[in-house]
């Protein structure tokens, strides 16, 4: 307990006095340990250990931030909404961020992952007559033989007009074999894919994607066994493949796909394959196994005509696209968590400042 007194007769009950003249201390002589009293150790009666001393300290603290807080209600406010604007605009952009990331990576991946596609010619675009035959069926069969190759599809593909009843709209006719849904991941809402009899009968079949079923056959429950129009051939129906959602919706367009042998024979009337997508085994580099397609194919053909696209690189870029973009927003958040932490500082300065006078005379009586 402090008192605060003009008469020394009071002053003399106290076990420690400070004189003070003027606003300065002029005398501050050491406290002095209690006489004994009753025969009892004034040590022994004082000795209290460190433990509840530092928690009646710290409750003695926390008592008296809790009344200045109280006091000034406005400033405490101000000084909690920065903090928490800050900590929060650093969690926010940190979690949407990774989210966003995800989606980016989640759109590529279905597109087919660990996949290597094979073109025709030096690069997209290229219509050189010279490279538009280069890839043959036998190609396919030598690349399906190697024992990092998971599934080889081949690829050729038209647009064409697919009818049913009095419904006639145009789809993108694709020629595959029946791999091809195994390397892009692809699943089956109805039916199922062709078989090697099929393709290798040039069966007259159709796979359906959801978007072309929905056009022809808005009422009906199973459009498997139905015979449609792929050009002038008819075909039937023994599958729907499920739709693939990704961040930028599902696709409008309308694929249909029948074995490529049909396609190639029946249709087309060509002996070349428009493409060849390669899915390599997990745990495979793909990178490896993009160089040793490029020498099998070169040994091959006895030239380089052709070139490949491997959608891992096309991961690998984008993963680091976006993470320097989350980095980048990271910074960002991070910055405004200084300036809240600054406009605290302030604040805090100034609640010091305030008090210069009064933590002087605390400090000085102890």
């Amino acid at each position: 307990m402090i008192i605060v007194t003009h008469d020394p007769l009071i002053a003399a009950q106290a076990e420690r006095i400070i004189e003070i003249h003027d606003g300065k201390i002029v005398h501050n002589p050491p406290a002095q340990e209690k006489k004994r009293e009753q025969g009892v150790d004034a040590a022994v009666v004082n000795t209290v250990p460190g433990w509840r001393q530092f928690a009646s300290s710290f409750r003695e603290a926390l008592s008296m931030a809790w009344l200045a807080m109280a006091a000034n209600k406005m400033r405490t406010l101000l000084t909690m909404l920065g903090i928490i604007i800050g900590i929060a605009s650093v969690v926010s952009i940190v979690v949407v961020g990774d989210a966003a990331k995800q989606m980016v990576l989640a759109d590529i991946r279905a597109m087919g992952t660990n996949t290597i596609d094979i073109h025709p010619g030096k690069d997209f675009g290229d219509d050189n007559p010279q490279y538009r035959q280069a890839l043959k069926y036998d190609d396919l069969v030598a690349i399906q033989k190697q024992p990092w190759v998971n599934s080889a599809t081949p690829s050729v593909s038209k647009s064409l007009r697919l009818r049913y009843g009095n419904i006639d709209i145009a789809v993108n006719a694709n020629g595959v074999s029946g791999d091809y849904f195994n390397v892009y991941g692809m699943s089956f809402r109805e039916g199922n894919t062709f078989n090697a009899v099929q393709q290798q009968d040039r069966a007259q079949v159709v796979v359906l994607d959801a978007n072309t079923r929905r056009q022809l056959f808005p009422n009906k429950a199973n459009v498997v066994g139905e015979v449609v129009l792929v050009g002038n051939m008819p075909v039937i129906v023994i599958g729907v493949a499920e739709e693939k959602p990704s961040m930028y919706g599902n696709s409008n367009l309308l694929q249909v796909w029948l074995p490529y042998s049909t396609m190639s024979d029946r249709i087309m009337g060509q002996s070349w394959l428009n493409s060849i997508t390669v899915r390599v085994k997990d745990g495979v580099d793909s990178d490896q196994a993009e160089q040793q397609l490029t020498r099998l194919l070169t040994l091959r053909h006895g030239k380089k005509d052709f070139f490949t696209w491997n959608m891992d690189s096309v991961l690998k870029t984008a993963e680091k696209t976006t993470y320097t973009l989350q980095l980048f927003l990271t910074l960002v958040a991070v910055i405004s968590l200084v300036v809240g932490g600054i406009g605290v500082m302030n604040i805090m300065l100034v609640s010091v400042t305030e008090r210069t006078r009064e933590i002087g005379i605390r400090m000085a009586v102890g």
